[in-house]
């Protein structure tokens, strides 16, 4: 893994990468308006990419987006 980072949220953990050529498919960790989530990015057509968590979804243009690193693993501590 190059550049790698532990994300905290609660009771889980995130192992991440900081060093990446492209957006596709997975898992993110997104800054939306300040705020930092977690969230499942797909590839659409157009330039474009649907980004959703359990409760939501929405569709923005690829340039849009302010990733800040692509998710690798989920680790829930119990």
């Amino acid at each position: 893994i190059k550049n790698p980072i532990v994300l905290t949220d609660g009771n889980t953990r995130y192992i991440a990468t900081l060093a990446y050529d492209e957006i596709y498919d997975g898992m993110w960790a997104i800054n939306i308006d300040g705020n930092i989530s977690i969230r499942e990015i797909v590839r659409i057509p157009g330039n474009k990419v649907n980004i959703s968590d359990d409760r939501h979804s929405f569709d923005c243009a690829l340039n849009e987006l302010n990733t800040i690193a692509k998710i690798l693993m989920k680790c829930t501590l119990e």
